[in-house]
C-alpha cells in the first residue's frame, strides 16, 4: 500500500495587515454608538484582523478572541455595532469585503445581496433560540450565527483560522455554550489542519491551481497523491480491512466511479459542476474538507 504522500503544498507565511478606515460618512453616524476592542500586541492596530461584531455577542465574542489571540498571537481589532448600524455598514461601504462579520442570519434580501457580493466563506458557528415574545411563531427556530470572511480581507489564512477556532469544539463553541448559545460541531482545533487527497492524475493539471489557491486562502497544508483509480479502491480497501482509519485520505477528487464501498466517504457534488469531490467520514478535518470541495466546484 502506498501510502507515501508527497507535499507539494505548505502553510505560507503572512506578514502585517494593512487596515483600512470607515468611510467617513459612516464613521459620523457611528461614532457615539461605536464600540471598540484592541486586542493586538502593544496595543497596537497595525497588524490585526479587522472584525465588525453585533454589540449583543459583545461579551462571548471578545472571550472567544482573546484566547485566540493569547493562542495564535493573531491581533484583532473590534468593533461592536448595533444590527441597524451593521445593516448601514454593509449597504454604504465600498471595502466591507476586507472585514470579518460576526453576526445573525438576516432575512434582508438587500443585505444579503450585499453578502454575497463582499463575502466568501460563510461558516455557522452556533445558533441563538429565538425569543417567542418577539417572533410571530410559537416554536421559532434558532437563528444562525455566521462568521463571514470577505473576500479581500489582507490576511485570510488568520481571519480563517479565527473562523476555525470559533467553530471549534474544544475553543470556541465551548465559550458559546457557556453563554447560552447552541453549539455545533466543528472540526477539533488544528492552528494548521492537513488535507490528504487522492487525485485522478488525467486531471492534474487543472486541479493544481484550484487546490494550491485554497491551500493559500485557508493556510491548510495539503498532501496530493495523484493516484488512477484502479489504485485507489484498492488502497481504500486495503486500509478498510486493517481498521486503520486514521490512514484514510481526507478527500478524493475526479473519480466518477469509485466504489465507495461501506459508505465510507461522503459525495459532494454541487449541481452545476461536473467534479466529483468526496470526503472521508473518519477526517479530522471534515470541514475544512467541504471547503474544499465547494472551492475545486466553483473554481471549474
Amino acid at each position: 500500500m502506498n501510502q507515501d504522500f508527497s507535499k507539494v503544498f505548505k502553510t505560507p507565511k503572512y506578514t502585517g495587515v494593512t487596515l483600512s478606515l470607515l468611510s467617513m460618512f459612516v464613521l459620523a453616524s457611528m461614532l457615539v454608538v461605536w464600540d471598540k476592542l484592541s486586542i493586538s500586541p502593544s496595543g497596537k492596530n497595525s497588524n490585526a484582523l479587522e472584525i465588525i461584531c453585533e454589540i449583543e455577542m459583545k461579551q462571548v465574542m471578545s472571550s472567544i478572541i482573546k484566547s485566540f489571540y493569547k493562542e495564535c498571537g493573531i491581533g484583532s481589532n473590534v468593533a461592536f455595532l448595533t444590527e441597524k448600524e451593521i445593516s448601514t455598514f454593509l449597504l454604504t461601504e465600498s471595502n466591507a469585503s476586507t472585514k470579518i462579520l460576526l453576526v445573525k442570519a438576516t432575512s434582508d434580501e438587500a443585505i444579503k445581496n450585499s453578502i454575497s457580493r463582499n463575502f466568501l466563506e460563510k461558516l455557522t458557528v452556533g445558533s441563538k433560540n429565538s425569543d417567542p415574545r418577539i417572533s410571530s411563531s410559537k416554536d421559532p427556530a434558532p437563528c444562525p450565527i455566521l462568521c463571514l470572511v470577505g473576500k479581500n480581507v489582507p490576511k485570510p489564512s488568520h481571519a480563517l483560522a479565527l473562523a476555525r477556532f470559533l467553530s471549534a469544539p474544544d475553543r470556541g463553541q465551548s465559550f458559546l455554550e457557556k453563554d447560552g448559545y447552541n453549539s455545533l460541531s466543528g472540526d477539533p482545533w488544528q492552528r494548521t489542519p492537513a488535507i490528504s487527497i487522492y487525485a485522478n492524475p488525467k486531471k492534474q493539471n487543472d486541479f493544481t491551481p484550484a487546490i494550491r489557491d485554497f491551500s493559500t486562502r485557508e493556510g491548510v497544508q495539503i498532501e496530493i497523491n495523484f493516484k488512477k483509480l484502479k489504485s485507489v479502491n484498492e488502497t481504500i480497501s486495503i486500509i478498510a480491512k486493517s481498521n486503520a482509519s486514521q490512514y484514510f485520505p481526507d478527500f478524493l477528487v475526479g473519480y466518477d466511479h469509485f466504489l465507495n464501498k461501506e459508505n465510507l466517504y461522503l459525495r459532494l457534488k454541487h449541481k452545476d459542476s461536473k467534479i466529483s469531490c468526496y470526503v472521508s467520514k473518519e477526517s479530522k478535518s471534515l470541514h475544512s474538507a467541504k471547503r474544499l470541495a465547494t472551492s475545486i466546484q466553483n473554481y471549474f
